[in-house]
């Protein structure tokens, strides 16, 4: 009797996998977003007409004190980029304005990801709304 090995063998083993039902393998995925997103905070409920500082303290006063400090660490060297990268567009320095532009992104990059680490969905889009407000230079072109 023939043993299959080497490509022959995974090729089995593939075709056995394919068969095995659909069902078990989503059933298995949405527990595992469930439980990861469990740990998620939610979006916190603001009076009508909040701003978006107050927005983001409501929602930032809900971490731990080490990822509260980043972000907020990250949301004022932003800041203080967004005046340096004005002063640049207006004086038509191109070289300048590449080098804030890369570090603009790194930071909003940042910040994005610790938001999808730590919010819910909900909480992720009124936050992204927020800085949006403050920053309209990060939206998407």
């Amino acid at each position: 009797m023939l043993r299959p090995s080497g490509p022959l063998n995974l090729t089995i083993v593939m075709l056995l996998l394919i068969q095995l039902p659909v069902s078990e393998s989503v059933s298995a995925e949405q527990e595992l977003v469930l439980t990861i997103s469990g740990d998620q905070i939610p979006r916190v409920e603001q009076a009508p007409g909040a701003g978006p500082d107050a927005v983001i303290a409501a929602h930032y006063a809900l971490l731990d004190p080490e990822t509260r400090r980043l972000l907020t660490s990250r949301r004022v060297a932003m800041s203080h980029r967004v005046v340096d990268y004005r002063v640049a567009y207006r004086s038509a320095d191109s070289a300048e304005l590449a080098e804030i532009g890369e570090e603009l992104t790194g930071y909003w990059t940042e910040i994005r990801a610790l938001h999808a680490q730590q919010f819910s969905a909900e909480a992720v889009a009124a936050l992204l709304a927020a800085y949006l407000e403050l920053f309209p230079l990060m939206r998407d072109p």
